[in-house]
């Protein structure tokens, strides 16, 4: 389970980390690059991990905090996807674009909480609290407007609201981590609820063979069925359920293609014109012969891709989904070395 915090914590912050902590979570720990002309005052929150540029670029989600950038890593993220151990995260962030990729791909067991700090209460912990100047006090209130607006606009993302007004209002420190204990119930009991389902599994992150999954989500109704049944029957399997476009996921994409023992291609009419499925393509056939050692398609329908792919395509094996004995047929032909037996 990952915990998601987005929001502003103020001076709450340490005390939220202990808590979760406490609670057993582990921390997820982000690294901060901060360009040369840019003087940041130190931490009050605890020690930054300072990075280059070049190793920023590196990491597969970043996000912009006024003039730094906060990034960190997908193998920080990895445990608690498996469900090996609880999560957290907080982060004050621009967008939620790169929270909603995770989200979409991970669904139950990703909580998102917004954290949310009354104007009040906000400018008395950075004001009293933290010797800020005027100019670096407005830009504290403008950063809290800015996360409040993007909370409002995107509500239905977030499962839970914690409130927070300051050590001497209604919501005091104690009220906080009561929130935080209904939230870790609720949460728990749905990621039970979820794993008892009659649905796909989490993508597989170990590193044992597994099937990397490249299917249009238009199709999702005919291939997450399949995946669900092979999943059943032991296969390790890599599935995109849903990602975005963008540099962090094509990146993820392109590595997972790269790691995988078999690329399975559901083909369809409504992906044989797909940029994003032949890219997929090309990254699969230029893997063959390093790790990757199979190639399978799965036909949804009568559509072919262009001749340039068919011609590859036709090489491997071709697996028709309206065969009676498809999936005993689909098993036998994937084989055992990507199965849990």
């Amino acid at each position: 389970m990952l915990f998601i915090i987005f929001g502003q914590l103020g001076n709450v912050y340490l005390k939220t980390k202990d808590y979760f902590i406490s609670k057993g979570f582990g921390y997820i720990q982000k690294c901060t690059y901060v360009p040369e002309d840019v003087i940041i005052p130190p931490s009050k929150f605890g020690e930054r991990i300072y990075v280059s540029k070049e190793d920023m670029e590196n990491c597969d989600f970043r996000y912009e905090v006024g003039k730094m950038t906060i990034g960190f890593n997908k193998e920080d993220i990895i445990d608690a996807m498996q469900g090996k151990k609880n999560c957290f995260l907080t982060v004050s962030a621009s967008t939620l674009e790169f929270l909603v990729q995770i989200k979409t791909v991970y669904r139950d067991y990703v909580t998102t909480i917004f954290s949310y700090i009354d104007d009040t209460t906000l400018e008395y912990v950075y004001a009293n609290e933290y010797d800020l100047d005027g100019e670096q006090l407005q830009n504290k209130r403008l950063i809290g407007k800015s996360l409040k607006n993007i909370y409002l606009k995107n509500i239905d993302f977030f499962d839970a609201v914690v409130i927070y007004g300051g050590e001497n209002s209604l919501f005091d420190i104690n009220a906080l981590l009561l929130q935080y204990d209904t939230i870790i119930s609720k949460s728990i009991l749905k990621q039970q609820l979820s794993e008892n389902a009659n649905f796909v599994e989490l993508p597989y992150q170990g590193s044992d063979p597994f099937i990397f999954v490249s299917y249009s989500h238009d199709d999702a109704e005919r291939v997450l069925p399949v995946l669900y049944e092979l999943r059943r029957r032991g296969f390790r399997i890599w599935y995109d359920k849903g990602i975005k476009g963008g540099e962090n996921w094509r990146k993820l994409l392109a590595m997972k293609v790269a790691d995988c023992y078999c690329f399975m291609l559901f083909s369809s009419e409504n992906n044989v014109h797909s940029v994003h499925v032949k890219a997929e393509l090309n990254a699969a056939f230029s893997c063959l012969e390093k790790k990757m050692k199979k190639i399978l398609t799965v036909r949804l329908d009568k559509a072919v891709f262009d001749l340039e792919y068919e011609m590859y395509l036709q090489t491997f094996q071709n697996v028709d989904i309206s065969r009676e004995d498809f999936m005993d047929f689909l098993c036998d032909s994937l084989g055992d070395e990507m199965r849990e037996i």
